[in-house]
């Protein structure tokens, strides 16, 4: 099958033959499964860029309506390759459909990199359409879906990050500060944190704990208390913050649901547990600190998503260290260090 829909098949393998004959193109594969490509990129681009703009256009509508038709198993696994010809072809709603579902498949298998340039990608077309509230809300969407990456890849205290985060905070508030408003104000929050801006990063706490009560949100009320945890530990209030964890990850577990690590990060019972064994070893618990990171490890390892499951061996590595066992540490420190890269 070719794109080539509107063309004999008989013209088209003359034409094949020729360009063969000319040394333009050449086969690879065998029947039938043959394909042709050009013998140079500069040759490919020269011939591509002859062709006027509509026409360039017309055939990648062709090329998108013939791999719907007939290559699903290829839509299904590479949608960025529908998405690509989409946007060439100037159909930018489809593109931008396409272009998401192609984020969010490479941020399922933590390709991050990928991921970022898929959703960047459907940015840039969405500011084609216009200022309209469903616009809007793809809008939030995606910075939202475009911020976990960034976390991964960036870091939460990266500029990138919070340019994500911000612009999904501002759309949330002009739309009525609708429900993802908490996942943006968490990613503001996050950047804050990290970025030793502890001001800032308690207000938003505060104002994360305070809406989830509002809306009486057990899994909103389980990442507020993630969040307030967090932001007391970094200023040194251990015992309060430890209440705050341990009011998380009984929520956690009362809470059935499906995993959230796609919309916070790390999974916030993971997180509360890795956090809290820092909260215990400051207030004189060793023990009960090791047990607390294992806990998350096995956690993490059995919701298997990789970010996370670093994230643990890089706390455990932590905890050895500070109870004087450099082995287990770097053993640890190693584990994490290979799952990252």
């Amino acid at each position: 099958m070719t794109a080539a829909s509107r063309t004999d098949e008989t013209d088209l393998r003359s034409a094949l033959s020729q360009l063969e004959d000319a040394d333009v193109i050449y086969r690879t594969g065998v029947s039938p499964s043959v394909r042709f490509a050009f013998k140079h990129v500069l040759l490919r681009d020269a011939v591509y860029n002859s062709l006027l703009r509509g026409k360039r256009q017309e055939i990648h509508a062709d090329i998108a309506a013939v791999l719907g038709k007939h290559f699903r198993d290829v839509i299904e696994n590479r949608p960025e390759i529908l998405a690509y010809h989409y946007s060439q072809a100037g159909k930018n709603e489809l593109a931008i459909r396409c272009w998401r579902e192609s984020g969010r498949r490479a941020l399922a298998n933590s390709a991050n990199v990928e991921a970022i340039g898929h959703f960047r990608n459907a940015l840039q077309l969405l500011r084609a359409l216009p200022d309209t509230p469903q616009r809007n809300n793809e809008e939030i969407e995606i910075q939202l879906a475009l911020g976990i990456p960034l976390i991964a890849v960036r870091g939460y205290a990266a500029a990138e990050t919070r340019e994500a985060f911000s612009r999904a905070c501002t759309l949330c508030l002009n739309l009525g500060s609708p429900p993802e408003y908490f996942q943006a104000l968490f990613g503001l929050w996050g950047h804050s944190w990290m970025g030793g801006k502890n001001d800032e990063a308690l207000a938003m706490a505060n104002e994360f704990l305070a809406k989830s009560r509002d809306a009486s949100d057990g899994i909103l009320l389980m990442v507020a208390h993630r969040v307030m945890g967090s932001t007391l530990l970094t200023i040194g209030e251990f015992g309060t913050s430890r209440r705050h964890f341990e009011e998380s990850i009984a929520l956690s577990k009362t809470e059935r649901r499906q995993s959230v690590y796609t919309l916070y990060m790390v999974e916030p019972q993971v997180a509360s547990l890795l956090l809290l064994s820092w909260d215990l070893w400051f207030l004189g618990y060793p023990d009960q600190s090791l047990a607390r990171v294992s806990e998350a490890l096995a956690l993490a390892q059995d919701l298997s998503p990789p970010y996370s499951i670093a994230f643990a061996h890089y706390m455990t590595s932590v905890d050895h260290l500070l109870r004087g066992d450099p082995a287990r540490a770097l053993e640890s420190a190693e584990r994490s260090l290979e799952m990252s890269r």
